[in-house]
């Protein structure tokens, strides 16, 4: 295992497609925060993957019907700011709780 990858304190997932082999990642086997960014979360879904935590202005949540449920288990944190990106908040989010 690399330096970088020893100091990992969460990972942070962003929109887009994902291969179903994302599941067998060594950085998801060490049960390390997975934060998605707003709408990531529903590709995560898509692959069997739900986050800790989902973070951004929701708008891409939101979207779906029955959100809440689907994501019971997941912490949701609405940032209207919309000076800043949903990556941008997940930085923050991270650096602000040290993980």
């Amino acid at each position: 295992m690399s330096t970088i990858s020893k100091r990992l304190k969460s990972i942070i997932f962003l929109n887009g497609s994902l291969s179903p082999s994302v599941k067998d990642s060594p950085f998801l086997q060490r049960g390390l925060p997975i934060i998605a960014a707003d709408g990531a979360a529903w590709g995560m879904k898509e692959v069997g993957l739900y986050p800790d935590i989902i973070i951004g202005d929701l708008d891409s949540l939101k979207s779906q019907n029955e959100h809440e449920k689907i994501f019971a288990k997941s912490e949701i944190i609405e940032e209207l700011d919309q000076e800043t990106n949903d990556f941008e908040k997940a930085l923050r989010l991270v650096v602000k709780r040290e993980i």
